[in-house]
């Protein structure tokens, strides 16, 4: 019974286990279940917060991003941060002021789990701000030229066209900017060549240094940098340069070392940024502090996988842009710096105002403003004792703006100080284009009354001339200033009422005086040096100007003696070469400047330390012209400039006077070279030998059709009906010209120009000449033993034409030639004179043969050879026929040729409007 209780009891037992244990199982599978179904919620929930998140911080960083952007577009404008297919924005204009201040090289990239990678142009400041270190071994070469270039290429396309040079040390030749070059076609100084030397880069940096410290003093001493200095002006001065240094520290030492941290510590604010790149690989040579380099630029490492000053981003190095964008860019560069224009400056915003013209003593000294340097004025002043500056040296190639320089000097001077303070004698030897303003021209009353001497295309016998009446002057000056103490500052303060002027000698393109090898530079050498080195004493001051020096071989010798007399040497744009023998020898300043106008003073003989850089104000003509009216009207009208113009005839209407009955008859034969313009006149009297032959040919300057020789004949013969009283002479004008002659219409003009002044005139033809030579002979023997009232003048034209002149006539006994002789022997004494011109010297001489040898006093050549002219005027004098020019001796007067500018031809227009202006 008890084992039938415990069976029923141990049943219910394991029956109550299996309900539990189902239970169990039940419960595991819905707690199973209800795990699954929170898991499934939470994972919902968790993928829900996730997804807003995410969104959230995409939001943020878009933000940051276009925040970012627009930063970019403020700071680094156009070239300087667009992306490279960003066409429109690298082709911005930019202004001339414009720098790169901030440049873009490569990206900022921020990469995060689930979401595309941010990106943003990572900006580096520059140009006025700092300078760029980029950091990388040698195996990186590809990454480090990428971002050089790129950031050159952003610097030369967001600066003025212009206004940035870009200097290069690759020790290792690597030509990793080459890419460049193609911008020295516009100009050598925008990309210079790579250097690679320790030496080269010494010079470099010595180079640099200089410019720190010149453009430092043009700030005055106030703290600001080039840019801002350049806003405060409105004007380009100075120009910016990017030296980039590449695998540095390679090719250094310790004293190269220091130069570079000091200009990187103190260039920028003087426009003087480098880029470095840093080669961490490379050996560090003894003495080098790498680690210096650090806190003087911004730094990108391209070997670290972060950005230094942003954690967690990274860097996507820079790199230049394809050919396809580079060369337009370039190309379009290059013209924008062709054209880029210097700085302008009004000349006449740096001159007093008219009520204040001539206000100034010149004593002392004489000052002249032609420009600015910052902001301050360009003072050239010569004379002042204490500084001992009495000369000027300018210099420029063609195109750069001399003759600008030279108006503005001379306009200065003028409108500071008065005629009875200042003279000015004036020589172009190019064209005379720029002084020619200056001189009077018909009715305009605008010429430069403190000009006493204008030569216009000035020929080397006149610049003698002028050379050596300075001398002259010098000479009588200081006969007068030595009781006083040998100097005029001293006589002009014990003698305030005396009058003596300062005179400056401006001479443009000098060298030409030197050209030959021969007695004109021998003389203008020694004159030249005389008044250099003594003419200050007694106020005498010279501007040489010349596109070359270096040529100038008569000169290297006085070099000392001359040219260090000229401590005052203003360079325009010029070469190396040039430069150095403009400045001096280790000075090649010029070379670097940029544009037309910008300009190199120099007050201590060239000296490299005393280098000043400015511009030149621009001198406007048309306000120039208006000042002049201003100057001429203060001297009440007068005087005018004499003016010598080597390249045009003399004019005979400005010569001819008026009735000139007491004194013989005047042939007038031209202009001489000399600083008073004398006419050279030949009287022709009742003496013995008074005749005229001219010999030789050539052709008229101008380019038109006629012969020089014949129009001298005509402008003696019509001078000579001028001077003689109307009415009391014959001319009979022999006409030996060939038909087709283009001088026949000389000949007609000068029979109308004889009878419109009132005396007979006949023109004989080549048929009729034989038979009135013959008459001539008659003329001559019938006037011996008679006092003639009448003259007789003989004008012949081409006489050697003239036919069988030596061939015998049977039936009366002579020669064609008796006439001629016969007149050169007995005419002159008897009122018959013979004026005649033969192209051929032998004809003209077997014409004279010895009958009449030594009877002709005047003889004027044109063009004849060399054996011709030493017939002629004998062994020692030399005749190369120059354009322009007549050669003449009048043996009553001198027994050496006067080289003239010969008399054109004149018209009947132009002697009746001469007549009617006289009223004759």
């Amino acid at each position: 019974m008890i084992d039938d209780e415990v069976a029923r009891l141990a049943s219910d037992v394991v029956t109550q286990a299996n309900r539990a244990a189902g239970l169990l199982e039940a419960h595991k599978a819905s707690a199973a279940k209800n795990a699954a179904i929170a898991r499934s919620q939470a994972a919902k929930v968790r993928e829900a917060a996730n997804t807003e998140l995410l969104q959230s911080l995409r939001n943020t960083l878009g933000r940051a991003r276009e925040a970012a952007l627009g930063n970019v577009t403020a700071l680094a404008p156009g070239a300087l941060g667009a992306r490279w297919d960003e066409v429109e924005a690298l082709r911005q204009d930019v202004d001339v002021l414009g720098a790169a201040e901030y440049v873009r090289c490569g990206s900022l990239l921020l990469r995060q789990q689930g979401a595309s990678p941010t990106e943003v142009p990572l900006i580096l400041p520059f140009l006025d701000q700092g300078n760029i270190r980029i950091v990388a071994g040698s195996d990186r070469r590809d990454a480090v030229t990428g971002a050089v270039q790129e950031i050159v290429l952003r610097s030369l396309l967001g600066t003025g066209a212009g206004q940035l040079s870009l200097l290069t040390f690759d020790p290792k030749l690597s030509a990793s900017l080459a890419l460049f070059t193609p911008l020295r076609q516009a100009s050598e100084e925008v990309v210079k060549q790579a250097l690679s030397t320790a030496d080269e880069l010494r010079v470099l940096l010595e180079g640099l240094t200089r410019d720190v410290r010149r453009i430092s003093d043009m700030y005055g001493g106030a703290p600001t940098t080039l840019g801002e200095f350049r806003r405060s002006t409105g004007q380009p001065i100075e120009h910016y340069q990017v030296v980039t240094v590449l695998d540095y520290p390679t090719g250094f030492d310790e004293r190269l070392n220091t130069l570079l941290l000091t200009l990187m510590r103190t260039g920028p604010n003087c426009g003087i940024s480098f880029i470095v790149h840093h080669d961490q690989s490379a050996p560090i040579p003894d003495g080098v502090d790498v680690a210096a380099l650090t806190s003087l630029a911004t730094s990108v490492d391209l070997n670290a996988a972060a950005f230094p000053l942003a954690e967690g981003y990274q860097v996507r190095a820079g790199s230049a842009p394809s050919s396809a964008i580079v060369e337009p860019a370039l190309a379009k560069l290059t013209t924008s710096i062709r054209k880029a224009a210097a700085p302008r400056i009004d000349f006449l915003d740096l001159q007093p105002d008219p009520h204040a013209y001539w206000s100034e003593r010149s004593a002392d000294r004489i000052t002249a403003t032609i420009g600015r340097i910052g902001h301050h004025p360009i003072q050239i002043t010569l004379g002042d004792e204490v500084e001992q500056k009495h000369n000027v040296l300018v210099t420029g190639a063609v195109g750069q703006g001399k003759s600008n320089l030279l108006m503005a000097l001379i306009h200065s001077w003028a409108m500071n100080y008065s005629p009875e303070e200042l003279e000015l004698y004036l020589l172009d030897f190019k064209d005379g284009v720029s002084l020619y303003p200056l001189a009077a021209h018909g009715t305009n009353a605008d010429w430069l009354p403190h000009a006493k001497v204008l030569g216009l295309e000035s020929d080397r016998p006149f610049g003698l001339a002028v050379l050596e009446h300075l001398v002259g002057e010098f000479e009588r000056r200081s006969r007068i200033i030595k009781p006083y103490g040998d100097n005029i500052a001293r006589y002009r303060a014990e003698q305030p009422h005396g009058t003596m002027p300062r005179i400056v000698a401006v001479i443009d393109e000098f060298q030409v005086l030197f050209e030959e090898d021969d007695d004109t530079t021998s003389a203008a050498v020694l004159a030249l040096e005389r008044l250099a080195k003594r003419g200050r004493a007694y106020g005498i001051h010279l501007v040489l100007a010349s596109q070359t020096l270096s040529g100038i071989t008569a000169l290297l010798a006085k070099q000392d003696g001359i040219f260090g007399q000229f401590p005052i040497r203003l360079a325009l744009h010029n070469s190396a070469a040039e430069s150095r023998v403009a400045l001096s020898q280790n000075n090649t300043e010029a070379a670097r400047l940029r544009y037309r106008g910008e300009l190199i003073v120099n007050k201590d003989f060239g000296e490299v330390d005393a280098n000043q850089r400015g511009v030149v104000a621009f001198a406007d003509p048309d306000k120039l012209r208006e000042a002049r009216s201003v100057l001429v009207k203060r001297t009440h009208g007068g005087p005018i400039p004499a003016v010598f113009n080597g390249a045009v005839p003399a004019n005979l209407a400005e010569h001819l006077v008026h009735d000139n009955t007491t004194e013989a008859p005047t042939a007038l034969l031209g202009v001489g070279i000399d600083v008073n313009a004398r006419v050279y006149s030949v009287p022709f009297d009742d003496a013995s030998g008074r005749h005229l032959s001219i010999l030789g040919t050539g052709k008229r300057v101008d380019g038109s059709v006629g012969n020089p020789a014949a129009d001298a004949l005509q402008a003696a013969a019509a001078s000579l009906a001028w001077s003689t009283p109307s009415g009391t002479a014959r001319f009979i004008i022999l006409n030996l010209l060939a038909p087709s002659d283009p001088s026949q219409q000389i000949v007609q003009d000068l029979h109308e120009l004889v009878e419109q002044l009132g005396h007979e005139s006949r023109v004989v033809n080549a048929k009729e000449v034989i038979a009135e030579l013959a008459h001539l002979e008659e003329e001559v023997a019938s006037r011996r033993g008679s006092s003639p009232d009448t003259k007789i003048y003989v004008i012949g034209f081409g006489l050697d034409r003239l036919q069988q002149a030596r061939v015998l006539n049977f039936e009366t006994g002579t020669t064609p030639v008796d006439g001629l002789i016969a007149v050169w022997k007995d005419g002159a004494p008897l009122g018959v004179h013979l004026l005649g011109w033969w192209s051929n010297v032998r004809i003209y001489n077997d014409h004279v043969g010895f009958d009449a040898q030594g009877l002709i006093d005047t003889i004027m050549v044109f063009k004849i050879p060399t054996d011709a002219a030493i017939d002629v005027f004998g062994p020692f004098f030399t005749w190369h026929s120059p354009d322009n020019r007549a050669a003449v001796r009048d043996v009553a007067q001198e027994t050496t040729p006067d080289v003239v500018v010969p008399f054109s031809d004149t018209s009947t227009g132009a002697l009746s409007a001469l007549m009617d202006a006289q009223g004759r």
